[in-house]
């Protein structure tokens, strides 16, 4: 799901910022992928609507129990894709581990790919 969220932040906001968050709780893994919207719009290339990309992410949520969310962000022209994804074992009462223990850390785990891919990271 981050790839494909990843994937379509390249495509459809290039040169925007994209921020990778992952967040543990005693019974889901909560993803998040941000992104700034495009660097700049041009006149000569319309934004691409067809693929299956969400759709397929979205399938791939359910699959495992989870639910998928993604749209434009409230706070800017950017888009944003959201996860929820049960954990194997969790409680039941979904209780959440105590503040600031690893497992309630968020962990950022790229601040902005893009650059990293265009710099000439590998993967």
């Amino acid at each position: 799901m981050v790839q494909e969220a990843l994937t379509n932040a390249a495509r459809h906001a290039s040169g925007s910022q994209v921020r990778v968050t992952l967040t543990r709780s005693a019974a889901a893994l909560h993803v998040s992928v941000l992104d700034d919207g495009p660097a700049a719009a041009s006149p000569h290339k319309p934004a691409r609507t067809d693929g299956y990309g969400i759709v397929g992410m979205r399938e791939r949520a359910h699959s495992v129990g989870g639910r998928l969310t993604a749209g434009p962000r409230a706070d800017s022209a950017g888009f944003t894709v959201t996860a929820v994804l049960p954990l194997r074992g969790a409680p039941e009462d979904g209780e959440d581990p105590p503040e600031g223990s690893p497992a309630a850390r968020p962990d950022v785990l790229l601040a902005n790919p893009l650059a990293s891919a265009r710099a000439g990271a590998t993967r």
